[in-house]
């Protein structure tokens, strides 16, 4: 099963979590970069304004939803890294300090085209939204995102497909009734199919799960070769 790392996990390795974190490793991976993201989405959101399709834009008041659902989690976050600082001897100022960096060095170093997709990105991560309708998941808002981010572009160079629609989500047909089941599918806890549809296609995607026990799901992505005709 993939274990993906964000951008901003980049965060935990400053902190040298992966050296001291054990079991529920990836769940205290997760508060890190959801820390990280306090400290970089005000940041974010103001270099946002600066762009005309944006410079409108909520972001005062989307980044305040934000906090306000996201509320514990946060606070378990900022505990976590306050625990980590004092367990390397290290001050919060200056992890802050690092964290706030690094996303500056990257969103500096971004085109505009790039920016303006990070920026409406953003909006979508600020409202719990995903970036585009998907029916039927029933993942928590953070794996959800997280299979988005590693489905979508792979999905839309196989459709050669810059915007889909939407994708719809269906409990997949056991994995000895498909010859095109992974490998992954067979020893997954749940295997959903995400049809990817756009631009008059549909790609299958197989999203083979685990829920290991004190951690967030695992997951790995199946692609078919090709995409097929939409149903109409």
């Amino acid at each position: 099963m993939r274990v993906r790392r964000t951008t901003l996990g980049v965060a935990a390795l400053l902190l040298g979590l992966p050296a001291m974190l054990q079991a529920g490793e990836r769940a205290q991976q997760r508060l890190v970069e959801r820390y990280a993201e306090t400290l970089t989405f005000p940041a974010l959101a103001n270099r946002c304004r600066r762009l005309p399709a944006f410079r409108d834009a909520p972001f005062e008041a989307e980044l305040a939803q934000w906090r306000q659902r996201r509320v514990a989690t946060l606070t378990e976050a900022a505990a976590l890294v306050e625990r980590v600082a004092a367990a390397q001897s290290q001050s919060r100022e200056s992890i802050d300090a690092a964290i706030r960096e690094q996303a500056e060095r990257q969103h500096a170093g971004a085109d505009a085209e790039t920016l303006a997709y990070t920026c409406d990105k953003l909006r979508f991560t600020l409202r719990g939204e995903p970036v585009l309708p998907v029916r039927g998941a029933a993942l928590d808002e953070d794996t959800r995102r997280e299979v988005i981010d590693e489905l979508l572009p792979v999905a839309t160079k196989l459709m050669t497909c810059e915007a889909p629609e939407r994708i719809d989500v269906r409990a997949a047909p056991p994995a000895v009734l498909r010859g095109d089941a992974s490998s992954a599918a067979a020893i997954a806890d749940r295997v959903e199919m995400w049809n990817v549809i756009g631009c008059g296609k549909a790609l299958d995607v197989e999203l083979s799960l685990r829920f290991p026990e004190g951690d967030p799901p695992t997951f790995a992505l199946g692609f078919p070769r090709t995409a097929l005709p939409a149903a109409h």
